[in-house]
């Protein structure tokens, strides 16, 4: 249990989760957490790492092209028996966030969870290696009518966790 939950909470923020009742707070503070995922949602990244083999500038040689697709088309995955849901513009779509972590480059996840000006629940994670995004990055947005069908199959044992702490 939250122990620092309101003492009222609407129904729409009270989820159980493996018996506990978990009080999802509104936050309104999750964005300067979430920049750097905020950058490249929504785009296509092409990535160069150039090696000069020490002959001359022309004679240089690329490799290591990453292609990280963040579009909202590439990055949607699909909860078993649940439609496909309508995300609109996200992430300008986001009505409020009900529970956030940030995360760190190569080290943990970004966790967001919210509603949708539409009524429906998302979950977005996004993970990246140490040089960012623009490198080696992956995201994955959920979609559910309900937060208690995000919380049960989109995310993991782990995320359950980090988001109730």
């Amino acid at each position: 249990m939250n122990p620092h939950a309101p003492e009222f909470v609407p129904a729409a923020h009270r989820v159980q989760v493996a018996g506990h009742i978990i009080h999802l707070t509104v936050k309104q503070d999750w964005r300067p957490a979430f920049e750097p995922v905020l950058d490249f949602l929504g785009q296509i990244v092409y990535e160069f790492d150039e090696v000069d083999d020490g002959i001359g500038f022309w004679d240089s040689q690329f490799f290591g092209c990453f292609h990280n697709d963040y579009t909202i088309a590439a990055i949607r995955r699909a909860i078993p028996g649940v439609p496909d849901l309508d995300v609109g513009d996200f992430p300008n779509s986001i009505a409020c966030v009900l529970a956030y972590s940030e995360g760190q480059n190569d080290e943990r996840p970004w966790h967001l969870l919210g509603r949708l000006l539409n009524g429906n629940f998302f979950y977005l994670v996004a993970d990246c290696n140490y040089s960012g995004f623009d490198c080696r990055g992956k995201m994955a947005l959920y979609a559910a009518p309900d937060v208690q069908t995000i919380i049960d199959l989109a995310m993991t044992p782990a995320a359950r966790r980090i988001l109730r702490s």
